[in-house]
């Protein structure tokens, strides 16, 4: 599936023609999605939201292939909200490569994620058939304004030294979890689901969020380095209220005075990793990450689906809970 998400999507981008207008910008933005200036992969992008979005559609009516433009214009919208998140956080890199920004600057940079959210949008109301067009519209705007709410709240919460599980929930649910409903409702809306199959599939797709937002918690703590292509203090020093780092507040009041006095000093990552081990914020966290998963599971398992496709969502599901990056 992902070659021919990247042979598609590089072929949409070589026939957008406002990217033949300025070298630097066209060279931007394929940086953006993983492509240098000729269409030759670099980075390590998973294409996540396009595959979900297939796998759906696929299951549905067995053709993953009539959900790729919609599937095209949600990496395109994914890579968006990365340049401005990266920005936000001052992440010098991604996928073991400079940031957008690091790499030419925090103007140009804007100036390319704003035309990339133009260009997924465009792209979504050019995929959608005249009666797809409303429900396609709707959907999309309900990532974007959730999407920012969720941003909106993460930002924030650096400030504050304890937020509650709820308030957590609520941030992910922005951030992450609705663009996977999202992507999974686009691949129910491609094989022509009717509203009820449409909603069940967009929960199948907001439990998964959750699953993997939780998971890169923990991999944003745990996880390695050199493996994770990016650092993994920063969640630390930078003060990011994920789930394992929630836990720890609730469970530890000596760590909670601790967090609420830490100046983000990277020489005390370390302590942090530890101590939130020892009072079992790893544990909880994988456990969390498993509950989410069993939940979608356990509602697709509802649905007789193509059994080549429930296999591949199945080993899906599967590589999130085992995965490294």
């Amino acid at each position: 599936m992902i070659e021919k998400i990247n042979i598609e999507l590089l072929k949409f981008l070589s026939e957008k023609e406002i990217l033949h207008h300025d070298k630097t910008l066209k060279e931007m933005i394929y940086y953006s999605v993983g492509f240098d200036p000729d269409g030759n992969l670099i980075g390590g992008g998973k294409r996540l939201r396009p595959i979900i979005c297939g796998l759906v559609s696929g299951s549905l009516c067995g053709d993953w292939e009539i959900s790729l433009p919609f599937g095209i214009s949600l990496e395109l919208l994914h890579n968006f909200t990365l340049i401005h998140d990266d920005i936000e956080d001052q992440s010098d890199t991604r996928h073991r490569l400079p940031t957008l920004w690091k790499k030419w600057g925090l103007p140009l940079s804007l100036n390319a994620g704003d035309l990339l959210f133009a260009i997924a949008y465009q792209s979504i109301l050019d995929a959608a058939t005249s009666e797809q067009k409303p429900k396609a519209i709707k959907i999309f705007n309900r990532i974007i304004q959730n999407l920012i709410l969720g941003q909106h709240r993460d930002i924030s919460f650096e400030k504050r030294d304890v937020i509650s599980e709820d308030e957590y929930f609520s941030m992910i649910h922005g951030k992450t979890v609705s663009l996977f409903g999202g992507c999974c409702a686009f691949g129910a809306l491609a094989a022509g689901a009717d509203d009820r199959v449409l909603e069940d599939f967009t929960t199948v797709g907001e439990y998964f969020g959750y699953a993997f937002q939780i998971r890169d918690d923990f991999l944003g703590i745990w996880g390695d380095t050199d493996v994770f292509g990016k650092s993994v203090s920063s969640d630390i020093t930078s003060k990011k209220m994920t789930l394992p780092i929630v836990y720890g507040l609730e469970k530890d009041s000596d760590f909670k005075e601790f967090w609420t006095n830490y100046s983000g000093d990277e020489s005390e990552v370390q302590k942090v990793n530890s101590w939130l081990k020892e009072i079992g914020a790893d544990k909880y966290t994988e456990m969390r990450c498993q509950y989410f998963t069993d939940k979608a599971t356990c509602l697709l398992q509802s649905y007789t689906i193509h059994e080549e496709y429930q296999k591949k969502i199945s080993e899906l599901f599967t590589s999130l809970l085992d995965r490294k990056i």
